[in-house]
Order: structure tokens, then sequence, then C-alpha cells
């Protein structure tokens, strides 16, 4: 191509245009993955704190009275 008067870049414009097709698609596939994580990971959690408020519930008083408030506290925050 360098000795050529008027070269033709079409082969290299269509290469160019496929790799960026093949970046595009893998930046969709990326984005959809990420946000079903996101979306299965926050889900599978909420479950697990609704599960466990509503195991709390259940729990008598004395529980709550002999419990130190900070471990029940770290059973919300800390182990879920």
């Amino acid at each position: 191509m360098i000795g050529v008067e008027s070269p033709d870049f079409s082969p290299l414009a269509q290469a160019l245009l496929r790799l960026a097709l093949v970046y595009l698609v893998g930046l969709l596939c990326s984005y959809g993955y990420n946000l079903l994580m996101a979306v299965i990971s926050q889900g599978t959690l909420k479950k697990i704190r609704i599960q466990l408020f509503s195991k709390m519930e259940s729990l008598p008083i004395k529980y709550f009275d002999t419990t130190p408030h900070g471990d029940i506290m770290s059973v919300y925050t800390n182990d879920v």
C-alpha cells in the first residue's frame, strides 16, 4: 500500500468496524452481567434479612434482655 498512488483502505476500515462491534458487544455483555449479578445479590440479601427479621420477631423478650445489644446488632449487620 505504500507504493500505490491511491491505496484502498476499505479492508482496513471493515476490520476496524468489526473490531469496534466486538468491543461494543463485549461492553454490552459486561454491563448486562454486572447488572444481573447486582440484582441477584441484592435480592438474595433482602430475602436473608427478611427471614432473619422474621426469626428475631418470633424470639421471646427474655432473649433480648439477656443478650447484649451489640451482639444482636452484629447479627444484623456483620453476619448477613
